[in-house]
């Protein structure tokens, strides 16, 4: 376990010294801000110039906030964070320092699997803070604490199978921009599918990347709620064993 551990601090520590990764909590919070604040600005406008009043607020923001960040930009960024710990680790050769530790390649692979979900959380976490942190500074109050924290946690499961997605595409693919672009191309294919073909939707892993919509609020009977959860574990089994494989192989 320590020497996962060990394994686990290491990645994060490549991941957080891209400096990216830090840009990219800052954009998240300012978006956030720059959203509230805007609609709070036109509530007002408009409001002051027909005399009746408007509110455009968002409710729960941070609730609100899932649809760009959750479904879009934070999956967006644990592809590239993928391709940074494994395909282009592949590409430099400097993946030979990680396995010639005396660490079994299982740990290895999940240690590095684990710091793009923990990238992930951290995001999250930025996101429904900054987002709450607005909401009572504009509104004076902060919507369902309890709820809000558990739809992103809810929601880290679906990450979790597009992390494992983009793992086994970095092994298929010789190239860092090759695997960043195949991992893009099927993650917007998949929701455009989705979108279009709305039979498919629910067959699809990027269906569920708001996961907590069908666990709060009306909650479904176990026999409707276990064939999704199913279908989530067999993505995610799939993604991981094909990608482990390859992984062992190269």
């Amino acid at each position: 376990m320590r020497k996962y551990i060990a394994s686990f601090q290491n990645e994060v520590q490549k991941l957080f010294s891209k400096k990216k990764y830090i840009v990219f909590l800052i954009l998240e919070a300012v978006i956030c801000a720059i959203s509230i604040l805007s609609s709070k600005l036109v509530s007002n406008l408009i409001t002051q110039n027909s005399g009746m009043q408007f509110d455009l607020s968002f409710g729960n923001t941070a609730i609100s906030m899932m649809g760009l960040f959750v479904n879009w930009m934070v999956p967006l960024i644990m592809m590239m964070a993928v391709c940074d710990l494994f395909s282009t680790e592949f590409w430099d050769e400097t993946i030979k320092a990680s396995l010639m530790r005396p660490v079994s390649r299982f740990k290895i692979y999940t240690a590095k699997i684990s710091a793009v979900l923990f990238l992930g959380i951290m995001n999250f976490a930025v996101i429904c803070f900054a987002a709450s942190a607005m909401e009572l500074l504009v509104h004076g109050s902060v919507s369902s604490i309890g709820y809000t924290l558990s739809a992103y946690l809810l929601d880290l499961i679906p990450l979790l199978v597009v992390i494992l997605m983009a793992v086994l595409l970095n092994h298929l693919c010789k190239s860092t921009t090759m695997a960043m672009f195949l991992s893009i191309l099927l993650f917007i294919g998949f929701n455009v599918l989705g979108i279009f073909w709305s039979n498919a939707s629910g067959l699809l892993f990027t269906g569920y990347m708001q996961w907590h919509k069908i666990w709060l609020g009306t909650t479904l009977p176990f026999s409707a709620l276990f064939p999704k959860i199913a279908l989530l574990f067999g993505y995610g089994m799939v993604f991981f064993s094909g990608g482990y494989y390859l992984f062992l192989k190269r």
